[in-house]
């Protein structure tokens, strides 16, 4: 019977030992490779699609549009092939001095389109709004939330090719080369990568550890790992259907058998964090099974006779990555592949998330708009009592100026006079069209900005020009 100290020094001198690996071994090694695998079919659903434009920013743009005057709007009335902004940019190039309409027009085209006549179902559906947006001349308003929120949309329609997943160096192709490569290339279906066929050999698969085979890509890397001429080591002998080496020959359609032992999914939701687990994952298990016998001599995977090529072995060598100035795990080809593509989905991340916010930005800006529709406005009776005197009661403001203009487009047209929230007086026969005392907006006339306001590029009865922007009627006229 053994003794205690006995029995204790018969356990350190067996634990010493190289023991063969029995069947189903080396199923930590090949789950790290499996959660390479599944991190990697997450970054190939990458997607990242340009906002389209918000409902919130064509409300506010149609809204706008009614509200801006017969010249403006008539620049967007032709919805033809012809009336384009190169054409459109060709013909008043000198009144433009360089200013680029190129990302506003087809917005502007869709704006007028949408409320150019009555019956359109955004003016049938908004007349009353409309009506009473007139009534309150708050256009210059308006126009301003216009302006800043289609800033805003435009920002997030930047072409970045950073940020495209479908790029050459994209995540999703990024993916695919880490997943699929050399002799099992990427081919789609189920397990993506061509798998083992035609009886091919060990030799002109796997990797002695310098020929840039092993670390190309993963599915390589399984197959390799576990393919061996005697029992299996990564699964049962009899699981999955899998069977052991014939000679020198690796089993055909080996990659799919051991994919079946791989879990179907990691713990993380997120790709980027699927990539540091596997990664992490990765570095524990090197060199876990056979121990570093020479100099640089890294490799997963217990079962190792000569190198990683020979029939009786069931690993991958990764030295050559180890040394020469080599960085090691980072280095690794499909490693680093695969840190690539969750760089990329980072960035798509923080994009998706300020496209969010603009998204915000934009609905804010309407709900402006629609508060201000909603504001009391000053009545004609407080003005005609004193209680509010633009300009000290002295000479006309710029917004009642502005008003008298618009309302005397619609003399000897009585209803488009009361429509444009205009007062209609008629005298010895003669219709006349006037502003409503008091519909001004106390703190902007018509056609100015609130100070600390950005330049016009929703228009209003103007050009938005580099320098100071010019009447429209002056410029066409």
């Amino acid at each position: 019977m053994l003794t205690a100290s006995a029995f204790a020094f018969f356990f350190l001198w067996l634990s010493g030992k190289e023991v063969e690996p029995a069947t189903g071994d080396q199923v930590g090694d090949l789950q790290a490779v499996c959660e390479a695998w599944r991190a990697a079919e997450s970054l190939m659903t990458t997607k990242y699609n340009t906002l389209e434009i918000p409902n919130d920013l064509q409300e506010l743009l149609n809204l706008n549009m009614s509200l801006s005057q017969p010249d403006w709007k008539q620049i967007f009335t032709d919805v033809s092939a012809e009336n384009t902004w190169e054409n459109f940019k060709q013909k008043h190039a000198k009144a433009l001095n360089g200013g680029d309409w190129q990302q506003l027009w087809p917005h502007l085209i869709a704006a007028r389109k949408a409320t150019k006549a009555d019956n359109t179902p955004w003016n049938t559906k908004h007349a009353k709004l409309v009506k009473q947006a007139r009534g309150a001349r708050v256009q210059p308003y308006i126009k301003e939330l216009a302006d800043e929120a289609l800033g805003i949309f435009l920002a997030t329609q930047t072409k970045d090719g950073n940020i495209n997943p479908e790029s050459d160096d994209g995540a999703v192709n990024q993916a695919k080369r880490a997943l699929c490569g050399w002799s099992l290339p990427y081919q789609g279906g189920n397990i993506h990568c061509k798998d083992t066929a035609g009886t091919p050999t060990k030799a002109n698969i796997c990797d002695t550890g310098s020929q840039s085979k092993a670390g190309d890509n993963i599915a390589t890397d399984i197959v390799c790992l576990c393919q061996t001429d005697s029992n299996q080591v990564c699964v049962n002998d009899n699981e999955f259907s899998t069977t052991v080496m014939v000679s020198t020959t690796l089993e055909n359609g080996a990659l799919a058998k051991y994919l079946q032992a791989c879990p179907k999914d990691t713990p993380f939701g997120d790709p980027g964090t699927k990539v540091q687990a596997a990664v992490t994952r990765l570095a524990e298990r090197l060199g876990h099974g056979k121990a570093r016998d020479t100099d640089g001599k890294v490799r997963l995977g217990k079962k190792y006779t000569t190198d990683c090529t020979n029939q009786a072995s069931a690993c991958v060598d990764y030295s050559q990555y180890f040394s020469g100035g080599k960085k090691g795990i980072p280095d690794i080809p499909w490693v680093a592949k695969l840190i690539a593509a969750a760089k990329q989905y980072e960035k798509i991340q923080k994009r998706q998330a300020a496209d969010a916010q603009a998204l915000e930005a934009i609905k804010h800006l309407k709900a402006a708009a629609l508060r201000e529709l909603q504001r009391p406005q000053i009545s004609s009776a407080s003005l005609n009592q004193g209680e509010v005197k633009p300009n000290g009661g002295g000479d006309e403001t710029a917004s009642q100026k502005e008003a008298k203009r618009e309302c005397s487009q619609y003399h000897n047209k009585s209803k488009e006079c009361t429509d444009n929230g205009c007062q209609w007086e008629e005298k010895d026969g003669k219709g006349e069209c006037k502003p409503k005392t008091g519909t001004e907006d106390p703190r902007t006339g018509a056609g100015e900005k609130p100070a600390g306001t950005a330049t016009n590029t929703t228009g209003n009865n103007s050009f938005l020009i580099k320098t100071s922007p010019l009447l429209l009627a002056f410029l066409l006229f």
